[in-house]
């Protein structure tokens, strides 16, 4: 009897632990890839190449290959801006932005960067303001000692998923902002076509 009361003590949790695993592993997907996840339908993906971004801090360089991503699954499109960062031997990451959070991001930009001279002459040793969607893809900046430096966290873990634009100061959400209004305008002429 003891002995089953252990095998049960010890399986129990286990499978308890598995299951909580497979619910987690379907919270860990983006928009786009709920979207493709279907079984036993076509899809099909159209890209078409925008500009990338490009930055750096301190003595690193960072690029991206960025593209407006068509999905097409059976009658139904959508549409996402990828953006990938461009490292040699290293995954750098990639981030799809469904086309309706686009919209909130640059929004958000937008409010930051009205923060941003505001939040430069505060007297913090250290200040960061960020937005963060549901797919954890984050934009902002941080100030460390009066220099604001703007990035963008393409994915929820690891320090090679960052873009830095510490080159471009606190005008960095504009160059950000540019970059994403673009890519917005020609989603919307894809969808208006």
């Amino acid at each position: 009897m003891r002995k089953i009361l252990f095998l049960l003590a010890i399986i129990l949790p286990m499978s308890m632990y598995s299951q909580n695993e497979d619910n987690q592993s379907f919270k860990e997907k983006n928009k786009m890839e709920q979207f493709i996840s279907d079984t036993g339908t076509s899809i099909k993906f159209i890209d078409t190449k925008t500009d990338g971004l490009a930055g750096n801090y301190m003595f690193a360089v960072y690029k991206s290959e960025n593209c407006i991503r068509e999905v097409i699954k059976g009658n139904e499109s959508k549409y996402f801006y990828r953006i990938e960062r461009i490292v040699k031997d290293d995954d750098g990451g990639c981030a799809f932005i469904e086309y309706s959070d686009l919209k909130e991001i640059i929004n958000a930009i937008k409010a930051m960067n009205s923060d941003v001279e505001s939040d430069i002459l505060k007297e913090a040793d250290y200040l960061e303001n960020k937005f963060m969607t549901d797919d954890y893809f984050v934009v902002g900046y941080s100030i460390k000692k009066k220099k604001a430096t703007w990035f963008i966290r393409l994915g929820k873990y690891g320090s090679n998923k960052y873009l830095y634009f510490n080159d471009k100061g606190k005008d960095g959400g504009n160059y950000i902002l540019d970059n994403f209004e673009k890519a917005y305008s020609i989603i919307e002429g894809m969808i208006n076509k």
